[in-house]
């Protein structure tokens, strides 16, 4: 699928604001939560992200055509990989 496609595709999923980011290398995306759920689709490189819920965690480990679905009040963390990446995010 193209990136016109998955945001298409995500905007009809209900999906407001749908936008393609460029994430330098080895970029932090600190701790936090959101109050809304999140999709990332990753278009190219790789991203780290680790998921905290109560006292467990998961960590993946994401690369082009993975995706991820994070939902609201979920506390996260993301890095990127020292070749930066392309994801939609919605």
């Amino acid at each position: 699928m193209s990136e016109g496609e998955i945001v298409e595709k995500l905007q009809a999923e209900g999906y407001s604001n749908v936008y393609v980011y460029d994430a330098e290398p080895n970029e932090i995306d600190e701790e936090h939560i959101h109050d809304f759920d999140t999709h990332l689709d990753i278009i190219s490189g790789e991203i780290f992200v680790k998921l905290l819920t109560g006292s467990t965690s998961e960590e993946f480990t994401l690369g082009a055509a993975d995706s991820l679905d994070i939902q609201a009040g979920v506390r996260h963390f993301a890095q990127v990989s020292g070749g930066g990446c392309r994801y939609i995010v919605a």
